[in-house]
């Protein structure tokens, strides 16, 4: 069995990177089989069109199909809340021939397969810039009148960050509690597990994409997953940057799309390989 996982498609943000989607598309069409496996990591279309457009570029995929939804994908602009928007994504996947992952847990060839969006909750936070909370709940960086983080304007849950993090943690963890049985266990989020992931040492990165750091993801998801010894590959989007952290014998790993070009990671089992398209 072949896994395929490919996350951040952004369709319909640029031309070339419509186009190394389409490309990526074809390929696992083409080089996949019956019994193997394709996991999209979320941010998948700016609105209902175009993420409908991207899911139905996979529909020759011969394969199990599963999504998890990212932060680009509950943004709304109208009366619909991102929690309205979040149920109404599984509908969208399913209608696509994708199984939602967010939803439910699922077992392919005795491996199984959990996922969740994820969220962030500060846990990411550089305490060594000594910024004040209440900049990172504004998703403001101190001197500047606008968010930095789009979230602010668009993510509209009607609760804090915090809350929201929590919640997709203990649904994780209950998925992943029912596949307590099963051997060999997958995860896939969108946002960061864990800061592993990130640019480190810290000198290298400037201090506003350092406060930036604290919305890429939370270490409450390395907690739960650390929880459960069947896991054995975690797997995320978000950051547009391919990077790996093995923590105990659980190997963190990031896509690594950016907007213009797309990366797709095929896992058999023993050896990953990466393939760039754009």
């Amino acid at each position: 069995m072949m896994i395929y996982f490919t996350s951040d498609p952004h369709y319909g943000f640029s031309s070339q990177g419509d186009r190394a989607v389409e490309a990526l598309a074809e390929y696992v069409a083409n080089h996949g089989s019956d019994g193997d496996v394709l996991l999209l990591g979320g941010d998948l279309g700016g609105d209902d069109k175009t993420l409908q457009e991207c899911l139905a570029l996979f529909e020759r995929f011969p394969g199990h199909k599963f999504a998890v939804p990212g932060n680009h994908d509950v943004w709304v602009e109208s009366v619909e809340t991102s929690f309205d928007r979040y149920r109404r994504l599984s509908e969208i996947f399913r209608a696509a021939g994708f199984h939602p992952l967010q939803e439910e847990p699922a077992v392919v060839g005795g491996v199984g397969f959990a996922g969740c969006m994820g969220w962030y909750d500060y846990s990411f936070r550089d305490e060594e810039l000594n910024i004040p909370l209440h900049f990172y709940e504004t998703k403001t960086y101190p001197g500047e009148m606008e968010p930095l983080w789009n979230d602010a304007g668009y993510a509209r849950w009607g609760r804090d960050d915090c809350m929201v993090t929590e919640w997709q943690a203990k649904n994780l963890a209950q998925h992943l509690r029912s596949l307590r049985d099963v051997r060999e266990v997958i995860v896939l989020t969108h946002h960061v597990p864990t800061k592993n992931l990130l640019v480190y040492p810290r000198e290298l990165v400037p201090r506003r994409s350092r406060f930036a750091n604290a919305f890429l993801g939370s270490e409450r998801f390395a907690e739960v997953i650390m929880g459960y010894p069947s896991v054995r590959l975690a797997v995320c989007g978000h950051i547009h940057m391919g990077s790996t952290a093995d923590i105990d014998k659980t190997r963190f790993l990031s896509i690594g799309s950016s907007y213009d070009q797309k990366e797709l990671v095929a896992y058999n089992g023993k050896n990953i390989t990466r393939q760039t398209f754009g």
